[in-house]
């Protein structure tokens, strides 16, 4: 599996979702999630560190199946 940061976003109307998945210096991996709405400047992050590739990938297809489930569409 190619193992090199990667990167999604995804929005709806007036929302915007990010993911970045990056190696820290430690060798793990980091997925960092934000949110915001488009007009109220509110939202949010999380940041969520995996001992592997895998099991980030296996979050981010969590994320998507939920961002698909909340009408998001992803811009590739």
């Amino acid at each position: 599996m190619n193992q090199t940061p990667q990167f999604y976003f995804w929005t709806k109307a007036e929302r915007r979702y990010v993911c970045l998945l990056q190696q820290n210096l430690f060798g793990q991996w980091v997925l960092t999630q934000r949110w915001w709405g488009i007009h109220t400047g509110k939202g949010g992050s999380l940041s969520q560190t995996f001992e592997s590739y895998e099991a980030a990938i296996v979050e981010i297809a969590q994320v998507e199946k939920r961002r698909r489930w909340r009408h998001y569409h992803r811009v590739e």
